[in-house]
C-alpha cells in the first residue's frame, strides 16, 4: 500500500523545514512526503521555497486553482471552506498513491509521527478525520446550508460534516469527490468532503473516537487539544493531536 504525507502551508513559516523534516522523519519506506505550497503575490517565498525544494517535492499552488479546476469554489479565497481544492490539484497530477494524508502546518503532534501513522498504515478506512458527525448530531453547525448537490438528491440525513486540519483519504474517495465536484457539487469542506464519502457508501473513522470490538483502542485528539480555536499544548497528553498551534516549539 502507498501513501502520501502532504503538509498543507498557506504561508512562508520560519519553522516550516522542521516540521517537514519531523513528518519525513516518521514516514515508512512506503510513504512519500510531500509539500503543497500556497504561493500568495504578498508574500516573498522564494527563500523558504528554495529550502523545501531541496528536501522533497513540493506542489506550488496559486488562488488560481479556485477557477482553473472545473470546480465551484465557495467564494474567492482558499479560507474559509476550500480547503480541498490543493489536495484535489495535487490528485490531478500524482493520482497512483492508495491513501493522501493532509497535514495543515499549524498541526502538531506530541509524541512520534510514527505512532500516528503506523496505527492507521493497515487500516482502509476511507476517510480518517475528527470531529465526524451526521447532520442530526449538530444541526446548528452554520456550514450545513453551505452543500449543494447539484441534481442528486440527499437526504439531509446523509449530510455529514468532519474537522479536518489534518486527514487521510482514499483514492477512490477522491476519485468520488472529484466526480461528483465536476457534476456540480461544491460546499465547505468539512461538509462536502464526508457527505461525499458517505454518498458512495465508503468507510470513515473518527481519530477521537474508541473503535468498538478493537485490541488496539487509541484516540488522537480531544476537546482540549483539536478545535479551531487558538490552542496551547499541553505536554502531559501524550501522542495527541494538536490544532492549531501557531508558534509550536516542536512539530
Amino acid at each position: 500500500m502507498r501513501q502520501v504525507v502532504l503538509l498543507l502551508t498557506y504561508g512562508a513559516d520560519s519553522a516550516l523545514c522542521s516540521k517537514l523534516a519531523h513528518l519525513m522523519d516518521a514516514v515508512s519506506e512506503t510513504t512519500d512526503c510531500h509539500v503543497l505550497f500556497h504561493r500568495k503575490p504578498e508574500y516573498d517565498s522564494a527563500d523558504i521555497l528554495k529550502k523545501l525544494q531541496s528536501i522533497t517535492k513540493v506542489h506550488v499552488f496559486t488562488d488560481s486553482i479556485l477557477t482553473n479546476l472545473g470546480y465551484f469554489a465557495m467564494g474567492n479565497s482558499l479560507i474559509p471552506g476550500n480547503a480541498h481544492f490543493p489536495l484535489l490539484d495535487y490528485f490531478r497530477i500524482c493520482p497512483t498513491y492508495d491513501f493522501y494524508w493532509v497535514v495543515e502546518d499549524d498541526v502538531i503532534f506530541n509524541g512520534s509521527w510514527t505512532s500516528l501513522f503506523d496505527y492507521y498504515h493497515d487500516k482502509k478506512t476511507d476517510l480518517v478525520a475528527s470531529y465526524i458527525s451526521h447532520y442530526h448530531d449538530e444541526i446548528h453547525w452554520p456550514w450545513w446550508s453551505s452543500l449543494y448537490t447539484s441534481n442528486y438528491h440527499i437526504e439531509i440525513s446523509q449530510c455529514m460534516k468532519a474537522f479536518c486540519p489534518i486527514y487521510r483519504i482514499s483514492r477512490r474517495a477522491l476519485i468520488g469527490l472529484h466526480e461528483l465536484m465536476s457534476d456540480g457539487w461544491r460546499g465547505h469542506a468539512e461538509v462536502v468532503i464526508p457527505s461525499a464519502v458517505n454518498y458512495h457508501k465508503y468507510s470513515m473513522a473518527d481519530m477521537g473516537v474508541v473503535e468498538e470490538n478493537s485490541i488496539r483502542q487509541k484516540v488522537f485528539y480531544n476537546k482540549q487539544t483539536m478545535s479551531h480555536l487558538k490552542l496551547t499544548v499541553n505536554v502531559e497528553l501524550a501522542d495527541m493531536l494538536y490544532h492549531p498551534i501557531k508558534n509550536p516549539p516542536y512539530s
